[in-house]
């Protein structure tokens, strides 16, 4: 299923590399699950090319715990943001980095708020 927004769209991004609910790496389409998952840093790609981000993700966080990368300079401001839980599950983080993880969300939806 193609996803073809009719304008750029920022993503935030968190997901645990143990989550055996949406794999990090991915899965095959089967009885459990029919539509096959692509990898988590294959989505995020796809989806900053739709962004029109220009080269690789740059990396703005890296500690044993979590893994941040962002595509910036991406068309209208928007930027795709992803924190890679280390070790994580399907369950959202308390913090990320020591910050609330309600912090990190919301800072990233304030500097990217929907068109009037």
């Amino acid at each position: 299923m193609e996803c073809r927004p009719s304008r750029p769209i920022a993503v935030l991004s968190m997901h645990g590399t143990a989550d055996e609910v949406l794999p990090y790496g991915g899965q095959d389409a089967s009885v459990a699950s029919p539509l096959p998952l692509p990898a988590l840093p294959a989505w995020l790609g796809e989806w900053a090319a739709r962004d029109g981000c220009p080269g690789d993700p740059a990396v703005f966080l890296d500690t044993a715990e979590v893994t941040g990368v962002r595509w910036s300079g991406c068309r209208d401001g928007t930027e795709v943001v992803h924190y890679r839980i280390n070790g994580g599950t399907h369950q959202a983080p308390r913090a990320i980095a020591g910050r609330p993880f309600a912090e990190v969300v919301w800072e990233f939806f304030a500097a990217h708020p929907l068109p009037g």
